[in-house]
């Protein structure tokens, strides 16, 4: 709007619109901020506190999880959000993945049950303590695999082709050597 002068002025109006919107979106920003916040303080305390506040609870949820969805990959999948948003460490997720690898054989096992077969059933069962036996066996080090993982971590955020070089070794170059020196 111009005055008698020919300059523009806002009317008061304006000014209280654009004050009011400028307020009403701090304090939205402010909200969400202040709610996630608390969320994620309450969560963060349920799973330290509840669901991983020792390696048995972490390892016992572990197996009760993966026994449920029958996938230890996606119950692996679900910390990886949870540690990368610091909600949990990766001295609590390791209970929890041993935890997946003993909840994977709920499936062979169940599986086994319904052939009737006492072959399946056998196989079922080595496959359960093959798994437990890793897990008494690497459990006490364990400092030792969560410190690899660690570093190789920091090497792979430095240089993301370590990953892509590793997956390609471990499941390519690896098993090829295998096959080569075997025969």
């Amino acid at each position: 709007v111009m005055d008698t002068y020919g300059q523009v002025v806002f009317h008061q109006s304006t000014a209280t619109f654009v004050l009011a919107l400028a307020l009403l979106f701090s304090a939205l920003i402010g909200f969400v901020s202040t709610i996630r916040s608390l969320v994620l303080d309450k969560v963060e305390r349920l799973f330290n506190e509840v669901v991983f506040r020792n390696a048995a609870f972490g390892m016992l949820f572990g197996i009760l999880v993966t026994a449920v969805v029958q996938s230890s990959s996606v119950t692996t999948s679900i910390a990886v959000p949870l540690a990368g948003a610091g909600l949990i460490s990766t001295r609590q997720i390791f209970p929890y993945a041993l935890g997946a690898n003993i909840g994977t054989t709920v499936t062979a096992l169940l599986a086994a049950m319904a052939s009737g077969s006492v072959a399946g059933l056998t196989v079922a069962i080595a496959h359960l303590l093959f798994n437990v036996y890793g897990i008494v066996v690497i459990f006490p080090f364990r400092q030792v695999p969560i410190s690899l993982s660690e570093r190789f971590a920091a090497l792979a955020l430095k240089n993301r082709m370590i990953p892509v070089l590793f997956i390609i070794g471990l499941y390519l170059v690896l098993p090829f050597l295998f096959i080569f020196f075997a025969r």
